[in-house]
C-alpha cells in the first residue's frame, strides 16, 4: 500500500504555477493574434474563416505567422504562405 503524505501549501503553490503558466500562455497567444490583426487590417478585410483559424493555433505558430504577415502584400498572399 502507499501512503502519501498530503501537503496543502504545496498543493497550492502548485494549483497557482499551473494556473499562471496557462495566462502566460493565453496572454503570448492574445497578444500574438491583436499584432497580426494590426498588421493585417492595413492588406484588406480578414475573412472570418481566417480569424477563426488564427484563434486556434498556438503561440509559437502565431509568432512566425506575424513575420509571414509582415512579409506578405495581401490577405490573399499571407494565406497561401500559412497553407504551406
Amino acid at each position: 500500500m502507499l501512503v502519501a503524505e498530503y501537503d496543502y501549501e504545496m498543493d497550492i503553490a502548485v494549483q497557482r504555477e499551473e494556473a499562471y503558466e496557462e495566462g502566460e500562455i493565453q496572454g503570448k497567444k492574445e497578444g500574438c493574434l491583436e499584432a497580426l490583426r494590426e498588421i493585417l487590417k492595413y492588406k484588406g478585410d480578414i475573412p472570418e474563416k481566417l480569424e477563426e483559424k488564427l484563434k486556434q493555433e498556438d503561440a509559437k505558430t502565431l509568432k512566425e505567422w506575424i513575420r509571414l504577415a509582415v512579409m506578405a502584400d495581401s490577405i490573399g498572399q499571407f494565406e497561401d504562405a500559412i497553407s504551406k
